[in-house]
């Protein structure tokens, strides 16, 4: 894949930031941060039907797509199972809402709980529109599937905030609701003639079968990744407040900075390395990446944790805590797109079970962590629990697929994250006492961090312009 057909694919992330960047200040301004947190929950339910209702499916439609001779029954029969649970879902919801509303939003309006059913269903539909687009290489469509919803939103509380109405909690979801069937609605048109081809395909058994083998130990260890990533929501909102939870999750937004390098990474990597590993010399590829990936994290940490304080005149007041939380927060992000270059080899190896138990053990020190730091510290409390977490993820994984595919050099890795992750820790929960002195420590570690990677980051430029040079 050439630099232009990366950029792309890259476009999507960079602009869903960009926008996400910019909507956050303003829904902070005109809405309380108890209504983030409802808002927050919504995407945290969006995330969990999603991953329930694909099985795994989506994940194995792109592992057998090169390969298949009939990519309009593969379609079908990835999307079928889930179309199926679907339907059952919106008859639950439908005989009794307020139970769904209630849960997740402290409210018995039922026509909350009917914007949390299309939620579901656009991003179901979307999910696997854009698969299509983005296993054809069409980079720019895939892009717009990615950014379109967070635009739309954008304009909508732009909406509101001109017009001086929609200031509650209902508009606020109806926003996210229509932006999100709108974009929808439109990959349906724009991907209508392999969604008829598909339906006159007949489902192959055996074929749904061999998916499900492989995609449904992925379900679990997405249900545990799932937990891992939200159960930080979902424990602030039990054992603290809704207003603990919207700071947290204004946090957790701002680290979207970090998610445009995950998001680009994930839409790539995968595909790319199958297709090597189909040339042969996967595994040199692979850790020349990940030696380059380590790089490009260890630099993010220490220059958003150098500038975090500038967030301070980006919030009302209020939000001040955001900036200290921030730089845990980029434990998500961060952390699983460099555990992605190495624990590739899981995927390859086909031994998908490990992800599981990773994911497992992961989940559990997170909600225990959670468990135990947010009575004491609320939103950094989870800020801190997720971090540890996700060090203790990347480690494991490594671990993993050394066993199960090759082993690689690694000592390098574990030190450096092991430093980014002590100091973020401090910083979350005593930088308010440190006062500027935390953000000096965190520009002082970038310097020494440059300085040693200062060859390693030669090469990688002089690689770029290479490839740009030739694009």
């Amino acid at each position: 894949m050439n630099v232009r057909a990366v950029m792309g694919f890259a476009l999507g992330p960079v602009a869903a930031a960009l926008f996400g960047f910019i909507t956050l200040p303003v829904v902070t301004w005109f809405y309380p941060a108890e209504d983030i947190g409802r808002l927050a929950m919504l995407q945290v339910a969006v995330n969990l039907s999603l991953l329930v209702f694909c099985l795994g499916l989506d994940q194995a439609y792109v592992r057998e797509y090169h390969g298949h001779h009939n990519r309009e029954a593969l379609f079908k029969t990835a999307m079928t199972p889930g179309l199926l649970f679907l339907g059952l879902f919106t008859v639950l919801v439908l005989l009794n809402p307020t139970f769904l509303s209630r849960i997740l939003f402290d409210s018995t309006n039922r026509t909350l709980a009917g914007m949390v059913l299309i939620c579901v269903l656009s991003a179901f539909a979307l999910r696997f529109l854009s698969l299509v687009l983005r296993m054809e290489e069409r980079g720019l469509a895939f892009s717009v599937g990615q950014f379109l919803p967070k635009l739309f939103f954008l304009l909508l509380i732009g909406v509101y905030a001109v017009s001086g109405r929609g200031h509650d909690i209902q508009a606020l979801l109806f926003a996210h609701t229509l932006s999100l069937f709108s974009v929808a609605l439109l990959f349906l048109v724009l991907r209508w003639r392999i969604c008829t081809d598909a339906v006159k395909q007949k489902v192959d058994l055996a074929e749904l079968g061999a998916m499900l083998r492989y995609g449904f130990p992925l379900i679990f260890a997405g249900l545990a990744f799932w937990g891992l990533t939200a159960s930080d929501k979902i424990l602030l909102r039990a054992l603290s407040n809704l207003e603990q939870l919207g700071i947290y999750s204004v946090a957790v937004s701002f680290a979207g900075a970090a998610l445009v390098l995950k998001m680009v990474f994930q839409t790539l990597w995968a595909p790319q390395v199958y297709k090597w590993e189909q040339e042969g010399g996967a595994s040199k590829r692979i850790q020349v990446m990940n030696d380059y990936m380590l790089i490009v994290v260890s630099m993010l940490f220490c220059l958003i944790g150098s500038v975090s304080w500038s967030l301070d005149y980006l919030l009302p007041a209020g939000y001040e805590q955001v900036k200290l939380i921030l730089v845990s927060c980029l434990g998500y992000p961060l952390l699983l797109v460099l555990s992605e270059t190495t624990a590739i080899g899981i995927s390859l190896a086909r031994k998908t079970r490990y992800s599981l138990a990773v994911a497992l053990v992961a989940f559990t020190v997170n909600v225990g962590l959670n468990l135990l730091l947010i009575p004491a510290y609320e939103a950094a409390g989870a800020a801190v629990a997720t971090i540890v977490s996700f060090w203790l993820f990347f480690i494991l994984r490594a671990e993993c697929a050394c066993r199960v595919w090759q082993p690689f050099p690694r000592l390098e890795q574990y030190l450096t994250i092991t430093v980014l992750t002590v100091l973020a820790v401090l910083t979350t929960l005593y930088g308010d006492r440190l006062g500027w002195l935390t953000h000096v420590f965190w520009a002082g570690l970038f310097v020494v961090f440059f300085a040693f990677y200062a060859k390693r980051i030669s090469t990688l430029l002089t690689l770029l312009a290479r490839k740009t040079g030739r694009a």
